[in-house]
């Protein structure tokens, strides 16, 4: 085609623009998540920004509070008054046969001084060691029955004594309920760190982490782009991530244990009369269970005991201790690694979940010469016979050794591993159990 002197004749490729339009794309989808996020940012900057002053209704929420250095109860509960904070749960550590256990005590309404926190725990601790001591004969009897059956050498249990130091429990975390500012004002007396349960549990706890995936740190944090999505358009409280990962159900389940649910009986004990669960577990391989990445948080573990409550009655106390999905247990202790009782969030609204959980399974030993195992107490529920149900369940930090910070609340199951049941529901009612209940996985 000519063309006229000195003029230029704009010739339309169109197939050049839909080639130069799909490059700018390919280059600009790189920086869809960024954007995403700096929008998130500026929408949670202008939240934070809303004014708070003069008029303002003071909120008060639930919050966690991380020791530096662990302390006696007295000083926490001196600490709570004079900040008008209410405490709810006290997590401490004790030894029982050279063995580190964590603990967990329940605040009743009636614990108003040191001295009664240090009862409770005396006497949680006591239940303990006493319900081992009560059943090391029956547990060893079956075990030896299960070994010539199916071939593993499983451990043997073994009486206890309980150190003479636990009636002076030293507490390393708490959680409380107050305005923020009185519980910051208690967690800097106390030298210690302070979280809100519920922006744990939000999506807004995802948006520095994910700012630091984009930028290239090297942070661990265990969610994938497609959970950060959902998480953003759907703001609900979540207990759960998707890693995308798999795992060998071999190498991370339990290989053997028993469950066992009752009344305990101890006159003088006030844990006396209270419902209890018993998990008894051992491992041949934990190889799937990992250590924090410069991606990923250690693996950890979760035991779950669950009620069948679809009559709407329970056995044990069906409540929860507070608003974040904590079951209302009076008692709770552990020789996992850095255990902890897990919360309901994301759990079945039927089936009612009772779950102690150790934050650091890669600490799990395989072979040991004794049983890992589980120990809760409760106030009685509303039937006095039900059925239930043991479950296996891989759960990972939000992010590298966050658990050290905020225990359960850095901890979430993996929706990418699949939750695996122990025992299940029998047809007929099968609580309380009148002896040990053994599976094999």
């Amino acid at each position: 085609m000519s063309q006229e002197k000195g003029k230029k004749l704009l010739v339309i490729d169109s197939n050049a623009i839909i080639r130069r339009a799909y490059n700018n794309y390919s280059f600009m989808k790189n920086y869809i998540p960024f954007v995403l996020v700096v929008a998130v940012l500026l929408v949670a900057g202008v939240a934070y920004m809303q004014p708070s002053g003069l008029g303002a209704k003071a909120i008060e929420d639930d919050f966690v509070i991380t020791l530096d250095t662990p302390t006696s109860a007295g000083v926490v509960i001196k600490k709570a008054k004079n900040n008008n904070v209410r405490l709810i749960q006290l997590e401490s550590t004790f030894n029982m046969n050279g063995q580190m256990i964590s603990d967990v005590y329940v605040i009743k309404p009636s614990d108003m001084s040191e001295s009664d926190i240090e009862h409770g725990f005396l006497n949680g601790r006591n239940a303990v060691a006493d319900l081992n001591n009560k059943n090391v004969a029956e547990v060893n009897r079956l075990t030896t029955i299960k070994q010539k059956e199916t071939g593993f050498s499983l451990p043997k249990m073994k009486g206890v004594n309980v150190s003479t130091d636990i009636a002076k429990p030293l507490i390393k975390r708490m959680t409380v309920h107050g305005e923020k500012s009185q519980a910051q004002s208690m967690a800097d007396q106390l030298g210690g760190k302070l979280k809100n349960v519920r922006e744990s549990v939000t999506t807004t706890n995802d948006t520095p982490n994910v700012v630091a995936k984009i930028l290239g740190i090297k942070t661990a944090f265990a969610i994938t782009w497609n959970d950060f999505w959902n998480r953003w358009i759907n703001p609900v409280y979540r207990g759960t991530i998707t890693t995308g990962r798999t795992k060998d159900m071999e190498k991370w389940v339990p290989e053997a244990g028993y469950a066992y649910i009752g009344q305990y009986s101890n006159t003088g004990n006030s844990f006396d009369g209270d419902r209890y669960s018993y998990n008894l577990m051992w491992w041949d391989d934990v190889s799937d269970f990992k250590s924090g990445s410069s991606w990923w948080g250690t693996d950890g573990y979760e035991q779950k005991v669950l009620l069948h409550n679809y009559d709407g009655k329970t056995y044990m106390k069906n409540e929860k201790s507070f608003f974040y999905g904590v079951p209302s247990l009076t008692y709770a202790a552990s020789n996992l690694p850095d255990a902890y009782v897990d919360t309901r969030l994301d759990d079945d609204n039927v089936e009612v979940s009772y779950t102690i959980g150790s934050g650091r399974g890669d600490l799990i030993s395989a072979n040991t010469p004794g049983w890992y195992w589980t120990q809760f107490f409760t106030d009685p529920g509303n039937d006095t016979v039900d059925k239930f149900k043991t479950q296996a369940h891989l759960v990972t930090e939000y992010y590298s050794m966050c658990y050290y910070t905020w225990g359960t609340y850095c901890m979430f199951g993996d929706t990418s591993v699949p939750i695996t049941t122990l025992i299940p529901f029998s047809s007929g009612n099968n609580v309380p159990t009148n002896g040990w209940q053994y599976f094999s996985y």
